[in-house]
């Protein structure tokens, strides 16, 4: 049976309902990534049949692909505002034969454009101590409280194992993008440099994606990239007044 996964969020968010774009966002990422196929479904969301969760918590929606054994996966959290403002939020973490590997970003938007984003990969070294007992505690306080991935990763991994452990990552990359002040800010590996926003945000992030902070190379990294250009292509509809009513009668269909 096919089930229209985007509605039955909007069912549980009423404010999905009047954001398109946050709902176009939203369907992108279901259509490519996830199956269709509820196993099981309540109030608060469902369960899919290839171990993705999908729930909704006061106006936060979580789509939740992270394995319990080893933490390793995605989840995606879309938070919604009574003022049309919404906030997306990523986290991607998985284990190679030599590195532990963290991925996450955090875009808001105000008014259907984008003000504020924040990407940053981290890689540990295989023998690094405690990275998924950081990682678990994290991904609690995330669910459990009002918190973007990329600040509790930020936060709640990468500085408490600075804090607690005196260990920082191997390599890393960070970039901060404020399009209001237009300012960019690139840290590669202890490495800063600033520019003037140019307006073409998914340039940077391509460049962004581009640089190797080490040798190795994992086809997994590509998956926030992946999520990334999915955004960019939402973003580049032309969201007029009528185009907004087709989208929204379409999705009650």
């Amino acid at each position: 049976m096919k089930y229209d996964l985007v509605q039955l969020i909007k069912d549980r968010c009423k404010l999905l309902e009047d954001n398109p774009k946050a709902s176009d966002i939203l369907h992108s990422f279901l259509k490519y990534n996830y199956s269709s196929e509820i196993k099981e479904i309540d109030e608060y969301g469902m369960d899919l049949s290839d171990n993705i969760f999908i729930r909704v918590v006061n106006n936060n929606i979580f789509i939740d692909k992270t394995r319990e054994d080893t933490l390793e996966g995605e989840d995606i959290k879309l938070t919604l505002s009574l003022d049309n403002s919404f906030s997306l939020s990523y986290y991607n973490y998985f284990k190679t034969d030599y590195n532990h590997v963290i991925q996450s970003f955090r875009m808001s938007f105000t008014n259907g454009e984008i003000t504020l984003t924040n990407i940053g990969e981290w890689k540990y070294s295989k023998d690094s101590p405690k990275i998924s007992d950081y990682i678990d505690i994290t991904l609690l306080n995330i669910h459990d409280f009002n918190y973007d991935f990329y600040r509790g990763i930020k936060d709640g991994v990468i500085n408490e194992i600075y804090t607690d452990e005196r260990i920082l990552p191997d390599a890393y990359k960070e970039l901060y993008i404020d399009t209001y002040l237009n300012e960019v800010q690139l840290d590669i590996n202890g490495a800063t440099s600033e520019e003037e926003f140019d307006g073409n945000l998914f340039t940077l992030i391509n460049k962004f994606s581009s640089i190797k902070t080490n040798g190795y190379v994992d086809t997994r990294r590509q998956k926030m990239t992946d999520i990334l250009l999915k955004i960019n292509q939402v973003l580049d509809k032309d969201y007029s007044p009528k185009e907004r009513q087709y989208i929204l009668l379409n999705n009650r269909k």
